[in-house]
C-alpha cells in the first residue's frame, strides 16, 4: 500500500471516529442538507508550481491552454510522452501566485521528476504539499454548497463539474472544519466519491495504466482537457493528428461487474483476444456485490460481445461514456 495513502487514512481515522461517536448521540442540530454530501478523498496529492515562469512552463507541458484556467475551478489536463500517450492526468487549479496540480499519489514522484527535466533556466519551482486534505463534495440537483464558516479553517472550494466539487483544507484545520461541515451537510465515504468519478467519466491515470492511452481514448478532449489551438507540448503532433484523421479505435466505456477489478487488468473478447483495459472500479455502496468501472475498449467489441477480464470476471452492461 502506498505510504502516502496510509498516512492520509491515519490522519482521517480519528476525525471520522469522532464523527461516528457524535452520530450515536441524540442529534439536536436539526436536519442536514440531504442534497449535498461531503467525503474524504484518499490517494490524491497536491503539487505546487510557482515562479514567474510557471504559467508559460505548464502551458508548454500540458494539453490545456493555461491562460483559460480560471480560479475556483479544477480543470482536467493531460501530461503526455512524445508518442501522445498519457503519463498522468493532473487536475489543475489557479491560485493567486501559483498553480496547484492534483494527481494520484503513486505518480507524484515520477511526475515531478519527469516534468522537472524541462525547467532548464525557467524560473519555476515544483514542490509536493503534504499538508492539504482533499474533501469531496457531491451535489444532487438543486444542491448548493457554501464553505462553512470557521475561524480555524482556511478552505478553498473548487468546482469540478455539475455534481462534484473539491475542498482543500490544511490538515491542521481539518478537525474543526469537518465537525462544522457535518452539522450542515451529510457525510459519506471515499467510495462514494470514487463512484461519482466513474459515473462522470473521470479517469485518474495512475501507475497501472500510464502511457497506454491517447487523451481522446479517455474523453479528455470532451471534458475540455485538450486544446487544439495552443502551441506545442509533448505528444501534441500525434494528439492533433488523431483528432483530424478521426482514427480513435478505442473509447472510454462504463461497465458493471460483480467484483472489484484492479486498474490495468486486460479485457478479453469472446475469442479470448485482448480488446481493452480496465482504468478503475469502485463499489456501488448502495448495493451488495455491485461494482462499476471505466475501461478503454476497442469500438468493435462494445456491442453484442461477451467480455471478461483475464481472470474471468464478467464485464457487463458496457456503454460508451
Amino acid at each position: 500500500m502506498n505510504t502516502r495513502i496510509e498516512m492520509q487514512k491515519f490522519r482521517w481515522s480519528s476525525i471520522l471516529s469522532k464523527e461516528n461517536q457524535e452520530e450515536q448521540k441524540q442529534d439536536l442540530r436539526g436536519p442536514r442538507n440531504d442534497k449535498v454530501w461531503i467525503t474524504p478523498v484518499f490517494g490524491q496529492s497536491v503539487v505546487n508550481v510557482s515562479g514567474e515562469d510557471a504559467e508559460a512552463f505548464l502551458d508548454a507541458q500540458l494539453t490545456i491552454d493555461i491562460k483559460n484556467v480560471k480560479s475556483k475551478s479544477l480543470v482536467p489536463s493531460g501530461y503526455c510522452n512524445p508518442k501522445g500517450r498519457l503519463i498522468a492526468t493532473p487536475h489543475l487549479m489557479r491560485g493567486e501566485s501559483s498553480f496547484n496540480l492534483l494527481l494520484p499519489d503513486d505518480l507524484v514522484s515520477e511526475f515531478i521528476s519527469r516534468i522537472s527535466r524541462f525547467i532548464l533556466r525557467s524560473k519555476v519551482t515544483l514542490s509536493e504539499n503534504h499538508e492539504l486534505a482533499t474533501i469531496g463534495v457531491i451535489r444532487n440537483a438543486g444542491g448548493e454548497v457554501e464553505t462553512p464558516e470557521s475561524q480555524e479553517s482556511n478552505i478553498e472550494t473548487l468546482n469540478v463539474n455539475s455534481t462534484q466539487g473539491l475542498m482543500l483544507c490544511p490538515f491542521e484545520s481539518i478537525e474543526p472544519f469537518w465537525a462544522k461541515a457535518t452539522t450542515i451537510y451529510s457525510s459519506s465515504s471515499h467510495e462514494h466519491w470514487e463512484l461519482e468519478d466513474i459515473r462522470n467519466g473521470i479517469v485518474n491515470v495512475g501507475n497501472a495504466v500510464k502511457e497506454q492511452f491517447l487523451p481522446q481514448m479517455i474523453n479528455l478532449d470532451k471534458r475540455d482537457g485538450v486544446s487544439f489551438t495552443k502551441g506545442c507540448y509533448p505528444g501534441q503532433e500525434i494528439v492533433a493528428r488523431t483528432k483530424y484523421l478521426g482514427s480513435v479505435k478505442r473509447r472510454l466505456c462504463h461497465f458493471k461487474s460483480s467484483k472489484l477489478i484492479n486498474p490495468g487488468t486486460p479485457i478479453l473478447n469472446a475469442g479470448g483476444s485482448t480488446c481493452g483495459t480496465v482504468c478503475q472500479t469502485a463499489s456501488n455502496f448502495q448495493q451488495n456485490d455491485a461494482f462499476e468501472g471505466l475501461a478503454v475498449i476497442h469500438v468493435n467489441n462494445i456491442n453484442n460481445e461477451t467480455l471478461t477480464t483475464s481472470d474471468s470476471i464478467a464485464i457487463n452492461d458496457v456503454t460508451f461514456i
